[in-house]
């Protein structure tokens, strides 16, 4: 949790540059040895309506299920990006030693894309996210989602699918 603090202090001692931001990586804990420490490839992400429902398919840690505030949550690209690329690179169901070149290679990639990103890159990143919402949908319908729920991820997408237009 310090990571988000720290985080949320830049933000806040520095205004004018954080005008300029358009996504955050946060990383903690990575490159630990699951057999020696128990733990897993986590990539926890900004809140979206899985925060705010549980879901099967698709559980948070316990600080990223806690208190959220409805009304905070707004769609992003960044959660699927990072997503598509940290699968492109690792088996994220199984961590091994290597797991921190993985964590670097696909944060580095994530940063690397974002910060080259023009115009160029929006209409594919809108394609990744159209294809990303149908998977989600066709997930919680799988998972009998009430259509409060599927309405939230229909309002998350809207907004994740207009994100990428910051790219611009």
């Amino acid at each position: 949790m310090d990571e988000i603090r720290g985080s949320q202090q830049w933000l806040k001692d520095h205004p004018e540059d954080a005008k300029r931001v358009l996504v955050m990586l946060s990383l903690d804990m990575t490159g630990g040895d699951t057999a020696q420490t128990g733990g897993t490839f986590l990539i926890e992400k900004s809140p979206d309506p899985s925060a705010l429902w549980e879901r099967p398919s698709d559980p948070h840690s316990e600080w990223g299920a806690g208190q959220v505030d409805p009304a905070s949550v707004r769609g992003s690209f960044l959660n699927d990006l990072h997503l598509a690329v940290s699968l492109r690179r690792a088996r994220v169901e199984k961590t091994s030693p290597a797991e921190m070149q993985h964590v670097g290679i696909a944060v580095a990639t994530t940063a690397r894309y974002l910060s080259s990103a023009g115009h160029s890159e929006v209409a594919p990143m809108t394609r990744l996210m159209e294809a990303a919402r149908e998977a989600r949908m066709a997930t919680e319908r799988q998972n009998n989602a009430t259509p409060e729920i599927l309405e939230a991820w229909r309002k998350w997408y809207v907004e994740a699918i207009a994100s990428v237009e910051r790219l611009r």
